[in-house]
C-alpha cells in the first residue's frame, strides 16, 4: 500500500475510530488479540509496510502465511506490496506481477535494498479503449478506481497481467495469492498452475463485487482467515483461502 493511499484511508476512516470499536476487538476478535499492538502501530506517522515489512492482509493471514512457506516453495502472486518482500524472505521463489509503474518502481527498490534475488517482479501495465494523445498510459493507471471486479473501470485491460502465469507450466505453485486487479479472471488462469495440495489465497473476499470469485471455487474446501488488518479499523477484513485438490 503506497504512503498516499494509507494516508487517505486514516483521515477518511478516522471518525470510525469510536471507544466502541475497541470494544470490539476484544469481544468479536479474539484471534487477533495478539496482534493489537502491531494493529495500533501500524496507524503512528512514518509508519511504512514496506520498512516492517507487514503485507496489507488480515493479521491472521500473515500469520497463516508464516508457518506455511517454506523454502522449498514457489509462489506466484498478483499485486505487490510488502507481501512480495515478506514471502520472498519465506518461500524459495516467488513471481509478482504489478499493473502500476511508479509502485513497481517503490517495491523494486525496496527488493534491492534487502538483497532479494529470489523473486521474479513483473510489471504489466494495462490497455485502454480509445487511448487519446493527451492522457498518458501512466496517467490513467493512476487514476483506475480501485474496483478489484473491474466493473467500474470500462474500457480498461489487464490481458498481458493476467497472463503472465501463463509461462508456468500446470501445477507449479505451493500458493497463488491474488491480490490485485482483474480477480477472477486471475484465479481462473491461476487454479491449474497450483499444485495438489497447494492453495489459491483471494484477499478481500468479503467485497461483495468479488462474489464471482467465490463461485468459482465453489467446488474447493474454503477457509476464511479474517480480522482485524494493518492500517484499518477493527472489522471483519477477510482473506479467503483454497486447498487445491
Amino acid at each position: 500500500m503506497t504512503p498516499q493511499c494509507k494516508s487517505t484511508i486514516i483521515t477518511l476512516l478516522s471518525p470510525l475510530f469510536h471507544p466502541a470499536h475497541f470494544v470490539y476487538l476484544f469481544v468479536d476478535d479474539v484471534k487477533s488479540w495478539k496482534s493489537y499492538p502491531d494493529w495500533v502501530a501500524s496507524f503512528r506517522p512514518g509508519y511504512s509496510f514496506l520498512k516492517k515489512p507487514t503485507p496489507w492482509l488480515p493479521f491472521v493471514a500473515t500469520n497463516w502465511l508464516r508457518t506455511y512457506l517454506r523454502p522449498d516453495m514457489k509462489v506466484f502472486e498478483y499485486g505487490s506490496g510488502a507481501s512480495t518482500i515478506f514471502m520472498a524472505q519465506r518461500a524459495g521463489e516467488v513471481f509478482t506481477v504489478e499493473h502500476d509503474k511508479l509502485w513497481h518502481a517503490v517495491v523494486s527498490e525496496a527488493l534491492q535494498q534487502r538483497d532479494i534475488t529470489n523473486c521474479v517482479y513483473q510489471l504489466r501495465e494495462p490497455s485502454f479503449d480509445q487511448e487519446g494523445p493527451s492522457t498518458s498510459s501512466g496517467d490513467r493507471v493512476r487514476t483506475l478506481i480501485a474496483d478489484p471486479s473491474e466493473r467500474e473501470n470500462p474500457g480498461v485491460h489487464f490481458d498481458s497481467y493476467i497472463a503472465a502465469i501463463d509461462i508456468h507450466p500446470v501445477e507449479t505453485f505451493d500458493l497463488v495469492l491474488v491480490d490485485g486487479r482483474a480477480r477472477l479472471a486471475c484465479m481462473k488462469r491461476a487454479v491449474p498452475k497450483i499444485k495438489k495440495g497447494g492453495y489459491l489465497m483471494l484477499d478481500n473476499a468479503n467485497d461483495g463485487r468479488l462474489v464471482d470469485c467465490l463461485e468459482l471455487m465453489r467446488s474447493y474446501h474454503r477457509s476464511d482467515l479474517h480480522g482485524i488488518a494493518p492500517g484499518w479499523p477493527p472489522a471483519r477484513w477477510t482473506t479467503a483461502l483454497w486447498e487445491i485438490a
